[in-house]
């Protein structure tokens, strides 16, 4: 654990050959499906890193504080753009960071009265400056999600001034350069095209509970091939600024992988639609358990990281309605009504999944209690209202307290045409699994039960 990350933590306490001909027809099928050209085309990463990151979510209510990492793994120098997002997907704090080669920041999420703060471990550069004290998020946000841009990079040559500015983390020369200086009249003056190696971490603590839940990051790799560095204070470039320099016609291209295997690229007129492509998924899966022998409690959070950009370009891109399916441990249960999850646009909806369409990020809480079936809660683990959902078997409408539920989002997505003349199939959803359990059979040399909680995070498979 690296120094900044154990001070934040402290502070809050907390084969067979194939003939010639037959592999040739192959081929020729495969390319008429599947454009061949995805090596500039913004797709989903493997691994984590990229030019852009997306955290599905950050948040203080419940006694929670949330502790972000930001990373780079290779040696050049990076100006990232920061967008922390409320809930609705409206920017509430956007910053400028600068990173040194193979260098990471850390920063800490907690609540002070009615309002979320945020503190930075080191002494970071950040435009507009967060300062060495603790800066209250504008707006009394206090849950939202998170992203991460590569505005470009800093070739790493001892005669860069830029790189050593950089690398002594001297921020007032940095400002003057926005001031007076070069930047004033070029952003890009010294810059490079992003060269990706981003990652990043997020964790959701509690400390009364004795909790930690390390939220997934989602990255996106051959995001831009371009500088875009912005002035402190602008949210741009943000997940709708995908950039292919060599698309003709002005067209991003977009790529989008099934279980990192089968690969489809499309061309769009619109970058915002390249990434949409990009992040579509078709159906999620995530195990859960609310057996009361364990105190176990479960919540689903579903991230829609474009829709807002969707809906500043007066776009309505999400309107059908999500499928939902529990099985038990058996695999038993069956379909369930398609419902109002997040993603659903007309009202009312009269189910347990009704909840606020306009949100960009949405909680399901798993209960058990069939009487408080649809009832406004605040989910357990992140304290985010919600409607309790309690899961059913279809054909015995027995309570399912353990097992796996599975969400499918197969419907079109809505006005999203590529300029191939097709469609995708799917929604930019991110889905994230929350697990909760009790140890309720450790007991200390007092006979007394100690209270030890268990924490899980985990992004839904596909």
């Amino acid at each position: 654990m690296g120094k900044a990350t154990q001070h934040l933590l402290e502070l809050f306490s907390a084969k067979k050959p194939v003939g010639h001909i037959c592999l040739t027809a192959l081929l020729a099928f495969s390319f008429a499906l599947f454009p061949v050209r995805d090596a500039e085309a913004v797709r989903l990463s493997s691994n984590g890193q990229g030019e852009a990151l997306i955290f599905p979510y950050y948040g203080v209510l419940n006694g929670n504080t949330t502790l972000l990492n930001i990373s780079s793994s290779d040696d050049t120098p990076k100006a990232l753009k920061v967008n922390l997002r409320d809930k609705d997907g409206a920017v509430a704090l956007s910053f400028n960071q600068y990173l040194e080669g193979d260098g990471s920041r850390a920063a800490a999420l907690s609540r002070e009265g009615d309002e979320a703060k945020i503190t930075l471990a080191d002494d970071s550069c950040t435009f507009p400056s967060l300062g060495d004290e603790v800066t209250t998020i504008p707006g009394g946000v206090l849950s939202g999600y998170i992203e991460v841009i590569e505005m470009g990079t800093v070739p790493n040559s001892g005669l860069s001034e830029l790189a050593n500015l950089i690398r002594a983390g001297d921020c007032a020369a940095l400002a003057e350069r926005w001031e007076s200086g070069a930047w004033a009249s070029d952003p890009s003056a010294g810059l490079e095209p992003p060269l990706g190696g981003v990652w990043g971490s997020a964790s959701i603590i509690n400390v009364a509970e004795g909790t930690q839940y390390g939220m997934p990051t989602t990255g996106l790799v051959r995001f831009s091939n371009i500088v875009q560095h912005t002035p402190p204070g602008e949210s741009t470039p943000n997940l709708g600024s995908a950039h292919d320099e060599g698309t003709p016609e002005g067209r991003t291209a977009g790529t989008r992988c099934i279980r990192n295997l089968d690969c489809r690229t499309l061309f769009w007129a619109s970058p915002l639609d390249a990434v949409a492509h990009a992040l579509l998924v078709f159906r999620r899966h995530g195990q859960f358990s609310t057996e009361t022998e364990v105190s176990a409690q479960a919540e689903f959070v579903l991230t829609l990281p474009l829709r807002r950009l969707f809906l500043e370009e007066e776009r309505l891109p999400f309107p059908n309605l999500v499928g939902f399916e529990a099985f038990d441990r058996m695999g038993t249960g069956g379909d369930r009504p398609s419902t109002c999850l997040p993603i659903a646009e007309i009202p009312p909806c009269g189910t347990p999944y009704d909840f606020l369409p306009e949100q960009m990020v949405n909680i399901m809480a798993i209960g058990t209690n069939p009487d408080k079936q649809s009832v406004e809660v605040n989910s357990p683990i992140l304290g985010e209202p919600s409607r309790l959902t309690v899961p059913k078997n279809r054909f015995t409408d027995e309570v399912i307290d353990s097992g796996a539920i599975h969400l499918h989002f197969s419907r079109n997505f809505n006005d999203l045409e590529s300029t191939d003349g097709e469609f995708s199939i799917g929604r930019p959803v991110l889905v994230t699994v929350l697990q909760k359990v009790s140890n309720g059979q450790l007991v200390n040399e007092q006979g007394q039960r100690v209270l030890a909680n268990y924490g899980t995070a985990e992004a839904a498979i596909p």
